[in-house]
C-alpha cells in the first residue's frame, strides 16, 4: 500500500498523482534520497542538459532511472532513450534498477540491454522487439547502428554514464557518432567522475546545469576563520588583472590555460580560481600591508611600461614583486602603489635619479581634490 507519510521524491516533480511510482520506490527499500539524487532529479525533470561530476556519490544508477520512470512515453515503438557508457557492468547495473523499479509498477515501458554478450547476434531478438529505452555499451550501440538493427532518430533524452573510468578520447568519438544519428538534439546527461570544458563541449551539452554532489555539505570553512575586507580583496584583483596584461607572456598563459581545461573539472573551476586568489592574498587577507600611490614623472611618451617602473621600484626598494600594487601608466606620467610603510623610502631613493637618461620625479599623488 502507499504510504502517505513516506513521499520520497516530495522536494522533485514527482507528485501524489503519481502513487503507482512512489510505491514503487518504497518497496524498493528507499525511504529518502541520496543527496546526488536530490540535486539531479528535479533538473532532468525540468528537460535541462546537465553534467554530474559523480566521484564518491551513492545512488547514481536510481538518479537516471527514475526520472526516466516520469519522462518517458511508452506509447509507441520508437527508442525514446539511450544510456550509453563504456562498460557492460554498468549495462547490467543499469537493467536491474530498472527492474527492480518496474517490476511490480504497471507500466508497459521496456529496456533493451546490449553489450554484454560476446556475440551481437544473441542480442538481435531483443532489438527487434518494443524498446522505449535502450541501454549499451558505446561499441554495441555503434555496431548496431551500422547494422541497420536499431533506430535513434527519435530519442528524447540521452544518457552518457562514465562510470568510474576517466572520459577518453575514443569514448568521446563514439558518442559524437551515436548523437549523428539523432534527428533533434536531445536532452542529454553526463555522469562522469570529473567534468571538463572538453565533455561538455564535445557532447553538445546546451546550457548544461553543472552539478557536484560530493560537494554539497560542504560549507566554507574561511568564513569563521577570518573577516574578508572587500577592498583588500578587490585590490588583489586588480593588482592580478594589471600583471596579466602587462607582465605576462599571453604564450606562456595559454599553455597554462590548456593544462587548466584539460585537468580542473569545470564543477570546480571557480572554486580553483578562489583557491588561488585566497593564496595569493596570504592566510589573512584583512591583514595585507597597506598601501599607497606614488606620483612618477615619466609615461609612455618616453615608452615606459609598468614592468618598466614595476622592475625600478622592486630593484631600488629590495622587496617582492607582490609587494607592488597596481601601476597605471599615462602620456608623461605615471601612479604606482607601493606599501605605506615602503613610500617614504621609494621616494627618497628614486626622486630625482636618472632613468634612462632622465631625471625623474617620485613623490605622494595628490588626491583629486587637491
Amino acid at each position: 500500500m502507499f504510504k502517505r507519510d513516506i513521499i520520497v521524491l516530495q522536494n522533485t516533480s514527482f507528485t501524489n498523482n503519481d502513487r503507482d511510482i512512489l510505491s514503487i520506490i518504497n518497496k524498493a527499500g528507499y525511504q529518502k534520497l541520496t543527496p546526488v539524487q536530490q540535486k539531479v532529479i528535479p533538473p532532468i525533470l525540468e528537460g535541462k542538459d546537465i553534467a554530474v561530476a559523480t566521484k564518491d556519490t551513492k545512488g547514481k544508477t536510481a538518479a537516471i532511472i527514475l526520472p526516466l520512470l516520469k519522462l518517458i512515453d511508452a506509447r509507441g515503438t520508437n527508442i525514446k532513450a539511450v544510456i550509453v557508457t563504456p562498460e557492460a557492468s554498468i549495462v547490467k547495473k543499469v537493467e536491474r534498477q530498472f527492474k527492480l523499479f518496474t517490476g511490480k509498477l504497471s507500466s508497459s515501458l521496456k529496456i533493451a540491454s546490449v553489450g554484454c554478450e560476446k556475440n551481437i547476434k544473441k542480442e538481435l531478438s531483443l532489438v527487434h522487439k518494443k524498446i522505449d529505452i535502450l541501454s549499451g555499451t558505446a561499441s554495441r550501440i555503434i555496431d548496431h547502428l551500422r547494422r541497420d538493427n536499431i533506430s535513434l532518430a527519435d530519442i528524447q533524452t540521452a544518457v552518457v554514464y562514465q562510470g568510474s573510468r576517466q572520459m577518453t578520447s575514443e569514448f568521446t568519438k563514439d558518442i559524437q557518432f551515436i548523437f549523428s544519428k539523432v534527428t533533434v538534439k536531445p536532452q542529454v546527461i553526463l555522469f562522469s567522475p570529473r567534468i571538463t570544458e572538453e565533455d561538455i563541449s564535445a557532447l553538445f551539452l546546451k546550457k548544461p546545469a553543472i552539478i557536484a554532489p560530493s560537494e554539497q555539505n560542504q560549507q566554507s570553512q574561511e568564513t569563521n576563520q577570518m573577516s574578508l575586507n572587500e577592498d583588500t580583496v578587490k585590490r588583489a584583483i586588480e593588482t592580478i588583472l594589471e600583471r596579466i596584461k602587462v607582465d605576462e607572456d599571453p604564450d606562456i598563459l595559454n599553455n597554462y590555460k590548456k593544462y587548466v581545461r584539460k585537468y580542473v573539472p569545470f564543477a570546480l573551476k571557480s572554486y580553483f580560481a578562489a583557491y588561488l586568489l585566497k593564496k595569493s592574498l596570504g592566510s589573512h587577507p584583512a591583514d595585507q600591508e597597506e598601501t599607497t600611490t606614488l606620483f612618477v614623472s615619466i609615461g609612455k611618451n618616453r615608452k615606459v611600461f609598468p614592468r618598466d617602473l614595476s622592475r625600478l621600484f622592486v630593484s631600488a626598494l629590495k622587496i617582492d614583486r607582490t609587494k607592488i600594487g597596481g601601476i597605471k601608466v599615462l602620456d608623461n606620467y605615471s601612479f604606482i602603489e607601493v606599501p605605506v610603510t615602503e613610500a617614504e623610502r621609494a621616494i627618497t631613493l628614486l626622486n630625482g635619479s636618472d632613468f634612462r637618461g632622465r631625471k625623474i620625479a617620485v613623490n605622494h599623488a595628490r588626491k583629486k581634490e587637491e
